[in-house]
């Protein structure tokens, strides 16, 4: 029991990097259906906000920002749909994709988080509970609700850092660079064809 005990609680971090890459396939084993959803809940108005204009534009200008209903209270939302029509065009699967993306990053920030205080079982049992939970499933169809999940990311980041844990934050913001397309993929996303009906054409800026 005490060599156990030991093995949860060394100071190797091999253990740590092996259940950030399993809770990757824990996410996608629980939600991968939604890559088959498509446009069902409220993201179709800012998604045509950030095809019509420029991020500067929802962030700054109060008439642009104004065009949306009083229910989205931040433009952060509208700034990641950007990046996923500049990634993916009008394709769902890619808008999905990114939203399990976040999900996973949640949780490995989480679990490292809780892993400043708690041993890496206690800290692995927390995360999954988490993974299952209502919220989290909810998160995962639902692509209004991006900004909540990625501001959950960015608040557990802030107490990383608050926490003198840098590193494990320079680290998991590294875990982003082989999930994002090449740039040949974002040239060719360039030339798919123009939005649906949905979502207006884009006047020249």
């Amino acid at each position: 029991m005490k060599k156990r005990i030991d093995v949860f609680q060394g100071e190797t971090h091999f253990f740590d990097w092996t259940v950030a890459t399993g809770l990757a396939l824990v996410v996608w084993l629980l939600y991968h259906p939604v890559m088959e959803s498509y446009w069902v809940f409220e993201e179709l108005q800012p998604l045509r906000q950030a095809y019509e204009h420029h991020p500067w534009e929802y962030f700054f200008v109060p008439k642009v920002w104004r065009e949306l209903q009083t229910a989205f209270l931040t433009p952060w939302f509208t700034f990641s749909l950007s990046l996923d029509l500049r990634l993916f065009g009008l394709e769902p699967r890619g808008y999905y994709l990114h939203q399990l993306l976040s999900l996973w990053l949640v949780s490995v920030t989480l679990y490292f988080l809780l892993r400043l205080w708690l041993p890496r079982l206690y800290a692995l049992t927390g995360t999954l509970l988490f993974l299952v939970s209502a919220p989290a499933a909810a998160a995962a169809e639902m692509l209004m609700v991006r900004h909540y999940v990625e501001g959950t990311l960015l608040a557990l980041l802030s107490l990383l850092i608050r926490k003198g844990a840098a590193k494990r934050v320079a680290a998991l913001i590294g875990l982003l660079g082989p999930a994002l397309p090449s740039r040949h993929v974002r040239k060719r996303n360039r030339r798919t064809s123009g939005p649906s009906a949905s979502v207006s054409a884009r006047p020249d800026m």
